[in-house]
């Protein structure tokens, strides 16, 4: 190849970009990214931990997967501890059994995948007790009143 050869391919993937990164698709993708920036940054950790699931570092792989999982599913695996006494006696002992087997099992397979997921639940669940105790000023928790009971309305505040 020659100069200018080399020149005019860079111009054309140049252009190719350019169409690309203008495209409907990418342009919804990138107003996606910048509203649920939570969501979004869970997607890029979860596909870097199952492609890291591939190589020597399986364990640091699957644990990334199970801090995804504990960040965005701690509070149904809370209801389901919460709720087993209910589900003991409505659907029996299988149905209660069955998924602390399965739970079980997938740490016995991968205790990478539970210890992240379980790490994650745990620090959310701090942050949002801490956020429900400092979320009023009267210091209870929970509190009974509206922050407008608490707060001095701006007449208040002139006397």
């Amino acid at each position: 190849m020659n100069d200018k050869e080399e020149h005019t391919m860079k111009e054309k993937i140049q252009e190719t970009l350019k169409d690309i990164s203008k495209s409907d698709a990418v342009v919804e993708i990138r107003s996606y990214a910048q509203s649920n920036r939570l969501e979004t940054s869970g997607m890029i950790v979860l596909i870097i931990g199952l492609l890291l699931t591939f190589w020597p570092s399986k364990s640091i792989g699957l644990g990334l997967v199970g801090l995804v999982a504990g960040t965005f599913y701690y509070r149904e695996a809370i209801n389901y501890y919460c709720e087993v006494k209910c589900c003991f006696h409505e659907y029996g002992l299988f149905r209660v059994v069955l998924p602390i087997g399965v739970i079980l099992g997938v740490f016995i397979a991968s205790p990478a995948l539970v210890i992240g997921a379980v790490i994650a639940a745990g620090v959310k669940i701090l942050l949002s007790m801490k956020l429900k105790k400092n979320s009023c000023k009267c210091g209870k928790s929970p509190c009974e009143h509206t922050v407008e009971e608490v707060e001095p309305t701006t007449e208040e505040q002139e006397e």
